[in-house]
């Protein structure tokens, strides 16, 4: 994955897990499981270790 490439996943995940983590804690109406939830916190996590300048 390049950095451009990686900058947009960044993005888009962080805006994905703000917008679940609104939906689980201030609305009590969350709509992934934890699982799936997990499985976008260690993408990000993943890619944040890869590309630290981002």
């Amino acid at each position: 994955m390049d950095t451009n490439t990686a900058i947009k996943r960044i993005e888009e995940l962080r805006a994905l897990i703000d917008y679940h983590n609104q939906r689980y804690y201030q609305l009590d109406d969350p709509e992934i499981s934890d699982v799936e939830y997990d499985c976008l916190m260690k993408e990000l996590i993943n890619l944040e270790q890869k590309f630290p300048d981002i």
